[in-house]
Formats: structure tokens, C-alpha cells, sequence
């Protein structure tokens, strides 16, 4: 059984560090051959059915978070595609978020190991990505906007140096031993419903019920809160609005965990809705992080370096600041289009 593998593994594990390859011998061998890099996967939702219990709901949704992670591992390490690493991040932040939606029905002990060992993998794999999302979407423009300019030049190089440093965090943290060893647990855990050894009160009075009834419970609670957070959107300021992006992303895995519950034709309006408003907030987010990377380059440097790289940061938010309060409309409309949607399990 899946379970016995697992103990395998982890009896294994414990002689010697050991690391879970996910690709066949087919897959790396064409690689190898065709000079590829690893190739990057986006999540595959789950299929849940109708008449399927909360208990079989978890168990679905949270093998699928961790086959979306092990699928990008390679991708990640490798580092270059900057989406492996993105997608590895974006599979464990769906676990940490299929947790939360689940939460009150697993032990808090059990949670807060599981959740908490997975942030810190996901904490080690965004210097990586920051860099990655500095370089290719916000510095790549302004260049080839001023494709002579040294100033710029400099930057690029100090970015580049700075990404390659968050790369080898990332790589230290997917070759650690309590990596493999978090994994298999987490695997374990999920084969043998593990949530189902301690669970609350709640949690076993929930268990046994139509994920349907859970699902629509969830959701009406995400949903309400990302309204609450958004009321007077057009007003709020820059920190509020960060905090109605994460309301916004946490219901948006929660709608993609349970869309297979409802039909699409009302499924797909709400996702988009959610996407296009998420997309224009997270881009804000990025310029927000951009201040704050050029900010750490720039305070490693001195003298003249210190001075060109700071000019050329200046640069780079003076041109996304005018970018951000051109998306303004766009976004307010975003919000509007997203707060007047009809939820779809309703």
C-alpha cells in the first residue's frame, strides 16, 4: 500500500539522506539528450465528485498540492525557467491554504507542524522569486525602454548577483535532509488520512458529510471577508489593499479546490472575475517588493556604485508608479465587476 511505501521510505531515510525523484528514467534521459531544462507544471484541479465526503475531499486536494510541488522541484532547482520556482511556491501556498480551509478539523498540533515546516520551505524559495519577478517584469522593460543606459546596466548586474544567491538558498533548502524527510511525512500523513487520528469534535462531525455542504460553508465565509476588507476599495490604502489581495487569493483556492462541485458556466465568470482583479493587485505588490529589493541593493553599496544604483532604482519605480496609477481605473472597475459577481455556489 501507499502507506508501507511511506514507512519504507522513511526507515530508509533515516540511514541515509535520501531524495524522492518524481521524473521516470525516460523523462530525465530526453532531457539529457535534447539539452532541455526540467520542464515547470501548473496546477491540475482536482476532480472531486458530488456525492464525495469531506474526508475524501482533503485527501484529494492535498495530494494534489503535493504533486504540483514534487512536479516543479526539479524545475526550481534547475533555475532556468524563473516558473519553477514560481510554481513550486504556488503549489505549497495552495497547501498551506487547503490547510486553512480544512483547519478546524485536523488537530492544531498536527496543523501546525505540517503548515509551519511548509513556510519555511515557501520562505526559502522567495528571495529566488523576487528577483526572478525584479528582473523579468519590472527591470526588462525599463531597459529596453533606455537600452543605453549604463546606470541601468549596473543594476541589472547587481540584481543578477542578488538572484543568484537567492537561487542557491532555494537549491540548499530542496537538497536539506528535513526536506525529504518533511515530504515523505507529509505524504504519509495524506495516504493514510491522518487527520482522521486526532481530529476535533468538529472535525469528526464534518468528516463523514457531502463535501458540497462543506464547500459551500467555506466559501460563503472567504467570500464574505474579501467584501468586508474591500469595502470603499477606491479609498483604501496601499496596506489594506494588500490585505484584500491575500483575502482574494485564499478564496481563489479555495474556489479552485471545490470548482469541480458546480458547473462551469458559473464557475469560470466568478474565477475570471477573482483572476483579472488578483492580476492587477498582485502587480502593485510587485513594484511594493521591487522598493524594497533595490533599497537592500543599494544599501550594500557605496560611493559611486551606491549613487548610479540608486538613480537607476529610482528610475524603475518612477516608471512603474505612473504605470500603477494608470491600472488605478482598471483595478477600481476590477473590484466593482468582482463585488457585483454572483457567487457561484449560491
Amino acid at each position: 500500500s501507499p502507506a508501507a511505501l511511506y514507512a519504507v521510505a522513511l526507515e530508509l531515510d533515516a540511514f541515509a539522506p535520501l531524495h524522492v525523484e518524481t521524473r521516470s528514467k525516460s523523462a530525465r534521459g530526453y532531457a539529457l539528450a535534447m539539452g532541455a531544462g526540467p520542464a515547470w507544471h501548473k496546477a491540475q484541479l482536482p476532480a472531486l465528485d458530488m456525492h464525495a465526503t469531506v474526508d475524501d475531499a482533503i485527501q484529494a486536494i492535498l495530494r494534489r498540492c503535493v504533486e504540483q510541488w514534487c512536479a516543479n522541484e526539479a524545475a526550481a532547482h534547475d533555475g532556468s525557467d524563473p516558473e519553477g520556482v514560481h510554481q513550486m511556491r504556488v503549489a505549497i501556498r495552495r497547501l498551506r491554504s487547503a490547510f486553512s480551509v480544512f483547519g478546524r478539523l485536523v488537530d492544531p498540533e498536527s496543523r501546525s507542524r505540517l503548515s509551519g515546516e511548509a513556510k519555511a520551505i515557501v520562505n526559502s524559495l522567495g528571495p529566488a522569486r523576487d528577483w526572478d519577478v525584479f528582473l523579468t517584469e519590472l527591470l526588462a522593460p525599463v531597459r529596453a525602454a533606455r537600452p543605453n543606459d549604463a546606470e541601468l546596466a549596473r543594476l541589472a548586474e547587481a540584481a543578477e548577483a542578488a538572484r543568484a544567491k537567492g537561487y542557491a538558498q532555494a537549491r540548499a533548502a530542496i537538497e536539506a535532509p528535513s526536506y525529504t524527510r518533511y515530504l515523505l511525512q507529509l505524504g504519509q500523513w495524506i495516504e493514510t488520512r491522518g487527520w482522521r487520528d486526532a481530529a476535533t469534535e468538529r472535525g469528526k462531525a464534518w468528516l463523514d458529510l457531502p463535501i458540497v455542504d462543506f464547500a459551500a460553508h467555506v466559501l460563503t465565509k472567504r467570500h464574505r471577508k474579501a467584501l468586508k476588507l474591500g469595502r470603499q476599495f477606491a479609498e483604501l490604502s496601499a496596506a489594506d489593499r494588500h490585505q484584500v489581495r491575500i483575502a482574494l487569493k485564499k478564496l481563489r483556492y479555495a474556489s479552485e479546490f471545490f470548482h469541480a462541485l458546480y458547473a462551469k458556466k458559473h464557475t469560470k465568470p466568478y474565477l475570471g472575475a477573482l483572476k483579472e482583479l488578483q492580476d492587477n493587485l498582485g502587480h502593485l505588490n510587485d513594484v511594493a517588493v521591487a522598493e524594497q529589493l533595490i533599497g537592500s541593493l543599494t544599501a550594500d553599496a557605496a560611493g559611486e556604485q551606491g549613487n548610479r544604483l540608486r538613480t537607476a532604482g529610482g528610475l524603475v519605480l518612477g516608471w512603474h508608479a505612473r504605470g500603477a496609477a494608470d491600472l488605478e481605473p482598471a483595478t477600481v472597475h476590477a473590484w466593482k465587476a468582482f463585488a457585483q459577481r454572483q457567487p457561484f455556489w449560491h
